[in-house]
């Protein structure tokens, strides 16, 4: 394995490990994570990985529409300035509404790991 080629898997990893857990962030901590990742890679001198990190933030800057990205509950917090674990109860309900059933996230999971990229 020569050195182009642990740069490529480099690069793959860290562009894979961003989108796992891309799903799970909002737009700016999505950003926030780039930032901090890019600056590690810099310091550690792993430009290539730099690169493709900026990459993905150009993607995320130019299209934010379009980012898969964690569902923000909206309240209205005037309303619930009497009981503040409604919030809380909402939340916990909007989850379960939309989390899949475990045996829908293991297929999806299971199908991803034959899938060609």
């Amino acid at each position: 394995m020569n050195s182009l080629e642990k740069t490529e898997d480099k690069v793959n990893f860290i562009v894979k490990m961003f989108k796992h857990y891309q799903v799970n962030l909002t737009i700016p901590e999505q950003i926030g994570l780039l930032t901090v990742w890019e600056e590690s890679c810099v310091l550690n001198e792993e430009y290539e990985m730099a690169n493709a990190l900026k990459k993905e933030m150009e993607k995320i800057q130019k299209k934010p529409s379009e980012v898969p990205q964690k569902n923000i509950l909206q309240f209205n917090f005037d309303d619930v300035v009497d009981d503040p674990f409604t919030i809380i109860n909402s939340k916990e309900e909007y989850i379960k509404k939309t989390k899949p059933f475990f045996y829908v996230r293991f297929f999806r999971w299971f199908k991803s790991l034959f899938k060609k990229n």
